[in-house]
């Protein structure tokens, strides 16, 4: 297994992630003007906002139950993905 990245990254043994506003927007590469140079713009983010981290293939542990991340308290705690991983892996052979 690797070393825990997330889990105990950030202040109190909290992911990265842990409570961080959602992404709006991103800038993105729009191709290169006349003088070569780069240009760049402004897009809406068009990914998921809700929290995935503990969702994985039902044959395996989601990440922050493997590396014990403390997520509880976090505004985009997914209870539901919690409840579920919790139970297969106490059922899991």
């Amino acid at each position: 297994m690797t070393r825990p990245l997330q889990g105990n990254a950030g202040p109190e043994g909290r992911p990265l992630c842990f409570n961080r506003e959602p992404r709006r927007e991103y800038v993105a590469n729009d191709g290169f003007d006349e003088q070569g140079r780069l240009r760049t713009k402004t897009i809406p983010w068009a990914f998921s906002q809700e929290c995935k981290s503990w969702t994985s293939d039902p044959s395996t542990d989601p990440v922050p139950l493997l590396e014990g991340w403390k997520c509880d308290g976090c505004r985009h705690f997914p209870h539901e993905a919690v409840q579920t991983a919790v139970f297969r892996s106490l059922t899991r052979d």
